[in-house]
């Protein structure tokens, strides 16, 4: 009786078909090939921040976290097969800049429009700022704080492994721009010496 040597499949007796396998491994050497040397994967993640998020401004569509995800994915496969973390941290960091920028600028300037998009972001901002004015949030008590926030790390370890990694970034970057909204609305009703106050959600 013999026993079978190969390891375990993705999810256990589940494993991609060698086919799709072998395509995928081809397709991710030849984008790395076409790319060349890590400056060039910036100058890709930088499109793949701005656009999607002009998507959203644009359309009110709440699609842009997804298309940024499906987009930047295959770079991250690229560079996983090339086993080159500069590569991937160039065009993850660059198109998350450039995500953060203009949508920071965006909610600084024009909230109304973009929370068409991100109603969320808007909310998180009011919420956000009664805690400013009255030093009360139940975000910061432990009690609330402490198993939200292990139920996060739970699901980023599920989910992450199911999905391998897209369900992680396109949730981080929906977290990313509740940030950025209360970051772009906290400019906007700050007073800055060379500027006058831009437009804000009260």
């Amino acid at each position: 009786m013999t026993t079978s040597s190969r390891a375990p499949g993705w999810l256990g007796p589940l494993r991609v078909p060698e086919g799709s396998r072998v395509r995928t491994l081809q397709a991710a050497r030849w984008l790395g090939n076409r790319l060349g040397a890590w400056p060039y994967w910036l100058l890709v993640g930088l499109p793949i921040g701005v656009f999607p998020v002009l998507l959203d401004y644009a359309t009110g569509w709440p699609t842009g976290r997804l298309l940024t995800t499906l987009l930047l994915t295959p770079l991250l496969v690229a560079a996983v097969v090339e086993d080159s973390l500069p590569k991937a941290a160039a065009a993850i960091g660059a198109a998350f800049l450039a995500h953060s920028a203009l949508f920071i600028a965006l909610a600084a300037f024009d909230p109304t429009t973009l929370a068409v998009a991100m109603p969320q972001g808007r909310d998180y901002w009011l919420e956000s700022q009664q805690w400013i004015i009255t030093g009360v949030s139940k975000e910061y008590e432990w009690q609330w704080w402490l198993p939200a926030h292990l139920q996060t790390l739970g699901a980023v370890v599920v989910f992450t492994y199911l999905s391998l990694g897209l369900a992680t970034l396109w949730q981080g970057l929906y977290e990313v721009d509740l940030m950025n909204f209360y970051v772009g609305q906290l400019a906007a009703h700050s007073r800055w010496p060379i500027q006058r106050d831009g437009p804000a959600l009260r």
